[in-house]
């Protein structure tokens, strides 16, 4: 049998097996078309070229490459689920390997050598390793081991990702290749010093990014401690001056007409308590209708939100509900308003920082209910593409680097509070950002 004939063979079985794996783990179904048939012929192709030309030390990580960009245009899944259903397949066939040469050689009594000598006992061997691949991969452990990782790396970078796999499946593929064949000391040493270079950065790269996450949480918990006060001092200075610039107005009617110069001093009183009062209220109708907004810091920050619109000329609209006023949370746990706080403020600063370079700059917020929920909606317009499946990664933004941690911490938040929910929407250049708290 020619070395050719073998690897079509070996490259359909492990091709197909592959294919079969993720589709059982990302539990989509293959539509086929000219289009999914082409990329499922080219999948065998790659695996027979890997199989024909790749050096043994670089096979496992070739082909892992390869697969990755396949599965990803044939199922079209987020580019997580896409690496990790290709590592969790790939690594079947590496354990079922493992398993074969182990019962081979010590079982067996079959040498190494003698497992991979002629073309008919490679094949035999990987129709067996395929066989054993597909037995493990229907381990109910397998499937839930599956869903574990994806929820780990969730807040994972891609890049990152997919350097941390790859460099793992050369790892396991050196491991390999040191069993089956001699390799030279030097150019083991070189290959180990580069992956651990590589995986030192990466922990570089991760610590960074949880220093910025924590750096974001201390400062949303700053800025709604600061909006529960501001809500306080608005309410309370506002009423003070309202009831003090009353007596002065009380105070005007009573004195005599002919006390020019102390009618003057009251009346320029009156003037000067006004200013400070329109000036704690802001803007007089944006002060109402923020009135209606639940309190516990919600309403202060977005208050505080709307006055920095106004300062960056952003074109806003608030919308709150007739059915809406600051006591609806009054039931409601306070860690959990103040979470909900949080992703309000996340949100609103990265609707602003989306809008703020733009020529026509809008946001609209909208508060209502929804079967049980109080719930904001927050929109903005935006230029550009998004990749929705991406937003909540760490790091990921549109807004360039050093961005997009606010939107990690908002899925860290909702991750971990049942009683919070949001759902993210995109139409035409509209981004939207509905939150909901449980009352």
């Amino acid at each position: 049998m020619s070395s050719l004939i073998e690897a079509i063979i070996s490259g359909c079985i492990f091709s197909f097996l592959e294919i079969y794996m993720w589709k059982k783990l990302l539990r989509k179904p293959i539509c086929y078309n000219k289009k999914i048939i082409g990329y499922i012929i080219l999948a065998v192709l790659l695996e027979i070229i890997n199989y024909l030309f790749v050096p043994n030390i670089l096979r496992i990580s070739v082909i892992f490459t390869f697969f990755v960009f396949i599965n990803y245009q044939i199922f079209n899944d987020n580019i997580g689920k896409t690496i990790l259903s290709v590592f969790v397949a790939h690594s079947m066939s590496i354990l079922a390997e493992i398993i074969f040469v182990l019962i081979s050689t010590n079982v067996l009594n079959i040498s190494i050598q003698e497992l991979i000598e002629t073309n008919i006992a490679r094949v035999a061997a990987n129709t067996c390793m395929a066989f054993i691949s597909l037995g493990l991969f229907h381990l109910p452990f397998i499937e839930w081991f599956y869903t574990k990782l994806v929820k780990f790396v969730d807040h994972i970078k891609s890049m990152d990702l997919i350097t941390l796999f790859l460099i793992l499946i050369t790892t396991m593929n050196i491991l390999l290749y040191i069993t089956y064949y001699k390799i030279n000391f030097i150019y083991l040493l070189i290959l180990n010093t580069g992956i651990v270079i590589i995986y030192v950065y990466l922990v570089y790269r991760f610590l960074d990014e949880q220093s910025k996450n924590v750096e974001i949480k201390v400062e949303y918990d700053n800025l709604l401690d600061k909006s529960v006060e501001y809500e306080t001092i608005i309410d309370e200075s506002k009423k003070d001056v309202h009831e003090t610039k009353n007596e002065l107005i009380v105070l005007q009617s009573l004195i005599k007409t002919n006390k020019k110069e102390a009618l003057q001093q009251v009346k320029q009183m009156i003037k000067t308590y006004s200013g400070i009062e329109d000036n704690l209220m802001g803007n007089q109708n944006l002060y109402r209708k923020t009135l209606q907004i639940p309190s516990g810091g919600i309403r202060g920050l977005i208050y505080h939100k709307l006055l920095e619109m106004e300062e960056m000329k952003i074109n806003y609209d608030l919308r709150v509900g007739t059915n809406i006023n600051s006591k609806i949370l009054s039931n409601t746990d306070t860690e959990d308003i103040r979470q909900f706080g949080k992703l309000i403020g996340i949100c609103i600063d990265n609707a602003i920082s989306a809008v703020k370079n733009l020529s026509q700059k809008e946001i609209n917020i909208e508060m209502f209910l929804e079967e049980g929920y109080f719930c904001i909606l927050i929109a903005n317009n935006f230029i550009g593409s998004l990749d929705i499946d991406r937003l909540g990664t760490m790091g990921y933004t549109t807004k360039g680097t050093n961005h997009g941690y606010g939107l990690s911490l908002a899925k860290e938040i909702l991750s971990k509070n049942d009683n919070l929910k949001n759902e993210t929407s995109v139409y035409m250049n509209i981004f939207s950002q509905l939150i909901k708290i449980k009352m």
